[in-house]
């Protein structure tokens, strides 16, 4: 991220122009957990989502896969597979929400982190991972968690349009 775009946040983050001054040290550490914490608990939420819809989408293929040939109906298996797209469009939307928030989140971290004595995430941690521009040291799981969805949704599709010839 540019420094300009961690100068706006840093502008907005302070109720007043000024900076703080050092008696509001210990407060600012305690902002600083508190928004670590925030953090974290967005990537548990992300993480727990993943493993519910994992866990749904196996279960939905494996129950298909053993009742397919009973159901037989083509409009009820066109509303399952329509049903079970749309949740793998919930799940590929709520990937992204939390992606996002989680990003913002470390934004203002790292605005923090500019006040504080050390920055171990935002400057530390990046510059060993090298900002991400080399994928030798760091490559982003963003890609695949994204993909899983939309792999469930293809299948899906295909069933439906099987179901339907």
């Amino acid at each position: 991220m540019e420094n300009n775009e961690l100068d706006e946040i840093e502008r907005r983050l302070w109720k007043d122009a000024g900076a703080p001054q050092p008696a509001d040290k210990p407060q600012i550490v305690e902002i600083y957990k508190v928004c670590h914490e925030g953090a974290w608990r967005i990537s548990d939420r992300r993480s727990g989502a993943n493993t519910f819809f994992l866990a749904f989408h196996t279960a939905v293929l494996g129950a298909l896969g053993a009742l397919y040939k009973e159901i037989g109906d083509q409009f009820v298996l066109i509303a399952f597979f329509s049903l079970a797209a749309f949740m793998c469009a919930v799940w590929y939307v709520l990937l992204g929400y939390y992606r996002s928030l989680n990003s913002a989140k470390y934004k203002v971290i790292g605005a923090i982190e500019r006040r504080l004595v050390a920055s171990p995430f935002w400057r530390a941690e990046w510059d060993a991972l090298d900002y991400g521009k080399n994928p030798k040291i760091y490559r982003s799981l963003a890609w695949v968690e994204s993909g899983v969805p939309i792999a469930f949704a293809i299948v899906y599709v295909a069933l439906a349009i099987k179901a339907v010839c």
